[in-house]
């Protein structure tokens, strides 16, 4: 700050407009100001008695006494003022009202040097009038150090100690005197100039410390609020999937429904006419199907409640089932399909560890791709091994993707070869939900591809342990065969679901009841001596009441520990946690009707196998 403003200030006491950083810089000049005239009043103090003893002994003069106690007296008022400063006025006060306080006793001190040195000077003592000059010259310089933080402080102090001893000099009758008190001006001059450069230096390099304060506050507040910016999306993007899972029960049910509704009608088409329709229904029922779960999936992905479940598995059974799966439905014969294993022909080195369903849900969305971008030519399966890992690649020679567009092609709706939005080839959420599969398994995967040449997806999966694999039952593939033995009671509290339900078991010819509840199950089970094989109930039914209360009511009635399975919509694990620890089986809705299928199909082997045993 300048010293014509610092003066301004002096004589108005007010602020004079300072900016927020020149505030700042001058209250920390002044609080280093009061700071140091703490130190400074006592080295004050010291040397103006030992002065006034050597001076005073030398010359006999009880004077310097006098004035060595006048000079305790102001630096004791100064003391207390500080004092009363710090606890009282510091932070009430402007930094400029501050230092002009000081700026008074900057006076006072300055004026007692000056009168020290210059009354009752003894001008006829050559030797006596030097050393009071070098001795004021040697304080006013010494001063520069403990207050060039404050100019208007040092600036006051030396003026006030230079004018008297200059007056008595001037008005001597001695060309050497008057010499030595024109020449005593200049010393305060240069003394001034150094103090002004120190004073610059100190405020630049605090101005550089508030503007690099200034400067990350600003930076802190920008990212902080970049992060709640960020923090909101997150938010809201968190609550649009657990939404879309939590309300994913009831957004299933209608579709569930449908489709068996669709099945039902099927087996009994009779006209050409009404076969294509129920083959356009169908059709148009597996393309909701798909669209909907990939939907439900992405959210369920997004919502993190999707817990991977480690097992150790045959790979190589794992994709001939896939390959076998999709060879059946694959009906067009300008495409070829085939699975290599190039990896081992040992079971024990084709064994992974990963989670079944997700791993599935990968190879399935990549192979879907596959056939819905290949227009003809070759798609392949192809297992390779490496040293603790198994490569999955699949494979085709379809469209292909741009080089600039890989990193893309795993992004929420990205679609490259769909610019008609054609629903048949989906949403554009296949890879997406692949991208999250594999980060939820810790799985690697690779991607290479050129234009009309096709591409390759490569997975890494570690290997697993042969001794951890457990026999699993043989599925028993669904036949037309109609069972006549096994009888089923639905327990579904939506009407529209229970009637699908019946329709497509009185199709398949079983011997069937439905309720809307445990309690009313019971009491067709009571009235009309019907006795259950298997149950099939719905997880979330009325009352707050579950499909696990109503199946283990209706097992504890017959006395009988019959199959049960929950078919539900419900997604959150929180919400299934009762019916894993019952270890009942779960078929998320919509439930194709082929799993349904199977699943009776058991039932039934199961019962004749316990049968034969009796």
């Amino acid at each position: 700050m300048s010293l014509f403003r610092q003066v301004k200030q002096f004589l108005n006491i007010e602020r004079c407009g300072l900016d927020p950083i020149s505030e700042k810089i001058l209250a920390q000049q002044v609080n280093i100001y009061y700071a140091q005239m703490r130190s400074a009043l006592a080295i004050n103090t010291f040397v103006i008695v030992v002065i006034s003893l050597f001076l005073g002994v030398v010359f006999s003069s009880p004077a310097y006494f006098y004035f060595s106690v006048a000079n305790i007296l102001i630096s004791m008022a100064a003391y207390a003022y500080i004092l009363y400063d710090s606890k009282a006025v510091k932070q009430f006060r402007s930094p400029i009202y501050r230092g002009n306080m000081l700026c008074v006793f900057n006076f006072l001190f300055g004026l007692f040097w000056g009168l020290f040195f210059s009354v009752g000077l003894d001008l006829n003592n050559e030797a006596l009038v030097y050393l009071s000059v070098f001795l004021a010259v040697s304080i006013i310089t010494a001063s520069v150090s403990s207050l060039f933080y404050y100019l208007l402080g040092y600036l006051v102090f030396s003026v006030s100690m230079t004018v008297p001893i200059a007056i008595v000099l001037i008005s001597a009758e001695s060309d050497s005197y008057l010499l030595l008190g024109c020449l005593l001006p200049s010393a305060v001059i240069a003394s001034f100039i150094h103090a002004r450069i120190l004073n610059k230096t100190f405020a630049e390099s605090f101005q550089l410390r508030y503007e690099k304060e200034d400067l990350v506050k600003e930076l802190t507040l920008q990212k902080d609020k970049a992060n709640s910016l960020r923090k909101d999306a997150e938010s809201a993007n968190t609550a649009k999937s657990k939404f879309l899972a939590a309300a994913s029960h009831d957004l299933r049910q209608p579709l569930h429904a449908l489709t068996f509704f669709t099945e039902a009608l099927e087996i009994d088409k009779d006209s050409p006419k009404q076969h294509r329709l129920v083959e356009n229904i169908k059709h148009s029922v597996n393309v909701m199907e798909s669209l909907f779960n990939a939907l439900l999936d992405i959210s369920k992905l997004d919502a993190g409640i999707v817990q991977p479940n480690m097992t150790s598995f045959s790979l190589d059974d794992f994709i001939q089932s896939i390959y076998n799966e999709f060879s059946v439905s694959n009906s067009r014969n300008d495409i070829q399909f085939d699975y290599i294993n190039s990896a081992s022909t040992d079971d024990i080195q084709l064994i992974v560890k990963s989670d079944v369903i997700l791993l599935e849900s990968i190879v399935r969305n990549l192979v879907s791709n596959a056939f819905r971008y290949t227009r003809q030519g070759r798609i392949w399966l192809k297992l390779a091994s490496l040293e603790d890992a198994l490569l999955l690649e699949v494979g085709d020679t379809g469209v292909g993707i741009p080089e600039n567009q890989l990193d893309n092609i795993f992004e929420e709706y990205y679609q490259l070869a769909n610019p008609d939005r054609d629903r048949e080839k989906g949403l554009g959420l296949g890879l997406a939900i692949v991208k999250r599969l594999v980060n939820i398994l810790q799985l690697g995967i690779e991607v290479s591809s050129k234009i009309n040449q096709g591409s390759r997806f490569v997975i890494t999966i570690p290997q697993g342990d042969f001794r951890e694999i457990k026999p699993e039952a043989l599925v028993a593939a669904p036949t037309l065969k109609l069972p006549s033995s096994i009888k089923v009671l639905v327990i579904d509290d939506d009407k529209m679901v229970g009637e699908s339900l019946s329709a497509i078991l009185a199709k398949w010819g079983y011997d069937h009841r439905v309720a809307s509840s445990g309690d009313e199950a019971g009491v067709i089970i009571t009235d009309e001596a019907f006795s259950p094989d298997v149950i099939l109930a719905d997880h979330q039914l009325k009352h707050n009441k579950t499909g696990v209360e109503s199946i283990i009511q209706i097992q504890t009635l017959i006395q009988s520990k019959i199959p049960a399975i929950i078919m539900t919509g419900d997604i959150l694990p929180e919400n299934l946690t009762v019916v894993t620890k019952n270890n009942i089986p779960i078929l998320h809705k919509p439930v194709k009707p082929v799993q349904l299928r199977k699943f009776l199909l058991n039932c039934e082997a199961s019962k004749r196998e316990l049968a034969n045993i009796e």
